[in-house]
């Protein structure tokens, strides 16, 4: 289950929260006890939207957060109650989608819109995205760090394990295959880093990774991804697309140096970016070898972190709650 859905419930008491998502992504959920309610989706597209239909009936929620573009369409397919839809970084954007398919996508998208009565974007990207697809309100949503309670912080003068660390799930949105070219290329020229993925997912992307002798850990809880991040030395964040990854800021509230692709996520940031495993290697050499170059990327990294705190997390989504029960006349000529 996305952290993000944790942190909204746990920072915003004031609201109900009920979770409704596949059993397997139910664990951590349940240990936690943050939901009033835990609410298992079956396998299978039709499925799914009979038992999210039914639970919905059952219990009669003033609204509906659909956080990704798969529970947007279902929730916008069978919710009675109004929608707030958070695509997390909208499916058509990824590039490894053919342009017939993403066409088709981004109609879908288009025909939603204004059965959504807030899209939630969290990047200025995402805002003007929606609004191009004609969605009737956008509103802005700060991410926060997920870990930063667990201890992420190590003093300024702590020395580092020369650690080159990922966080996510090993799919092609997350581009294992660049971060193993980096690593086969630093092998060479940087021998003294090791490189290192927290997560688990696709068994030959998991290879590739290995291949290029790359630590795999599989799932890790909370803590110990926490503990990760105590033992890197920089963060890589290789996502072809994204929304904007809690693991950064994790990465940032960690005081890790962050080095990111250019990608839209990232607009207005003064994070550190490359285009290719030659640039990477370049800007980990940087990291090595220059003092300051490696004091400047952690100020940003601080600055980034300070800029995202639960309490303007807290705010942003009780005012979109808020817009979301108001009486539908009047936002936006929606409905």
């Amino acid at each position: 289950m996305p952290a993000a859905l944790r942190q909204y419930a746990a920072n915003v008491p004031d609201v109900t929260h009920m979770l409704v998502a596949p059993s397997s992504e139910l664990k951590i959920a349940r240990a936690e006890g943050t939901f009033a309610s835990l609410h298992a989706l079956p396998d299978g597209h039709l499925s799914r939207l009979r038992t999210l239909k039914a639970v919905l009936a059952a219990l009669e929620p003033d609204l509906v957060h659909a956080h990704s573009s798969l529970a947007g369409v279902y929730a916008r397919l069978v919710a009675q109650c109004p929608v707030v839809y958070q695509p997390h970084c909208f499916k058509f954007t990824d590039p490894s989608l053919s342009r017939l398919r993403a066409l088709a996508i981004r109609a879908v998208e288009m025909c939603f819109a204004r059965r959504t009565r807030v899209t939630v974007a969290l990047t200025p990207h995402e805002e003007r995205t929606a609004a191009e697809l004609g969605a009737s309100v956008v509103a802005r949503l700060t991410n926060v760090p997920s870990t930063v309670h667990l201890g992420t912080d190590v003093p300024a003068e702590a020395p580092r394990p020369r650690v080159v660390t990922m966080i996510g799930r090993v799919t092609e949105q997350k581009d294992p295959r660049f971060f193993a070219d980096i690593a086969a290329l630093a092998r060479v020229e940087l021998p003294e880093l090791r490189f290192r993925w927290v997560g688990a997912g696709e068994d030959e992307l998991e290879r590739a990774l290995s291949d290029a002798e790359v630590e795999v850990t599989g799932w890790l809880d909370p803590a110990r991804v926490a503990g990760s991040l105590r033992e890197s030395w920089v963060y890589m964040h290789t996502a072809s697309y994204e929304g904007f990854p809690l693991a950064v800021l994790d990465a940032a509230a960690a005081g890790l140096p962050i080095v990111v692709r250019p990608i839209d996520a990232f607009d207005g940031t003064t994070l550190r970016r490359v285009g290719s495993a030659a640039q990477a290697v370049e800007v980990l050499r940087r990291l090595v070898y220059e003092e300051d170059e490696y004091a400047s990327a952690k100020r940003i990294s601080r600055d980034l972190a300070d800029s995202a705190t639960p309490v303007k997390q807290r705010d942003q989504l009780l005012s979109i709650y808020e817009i979301a029960v108001r009486p539908a006349v009047g936002i936006g000529g929606a409905r």
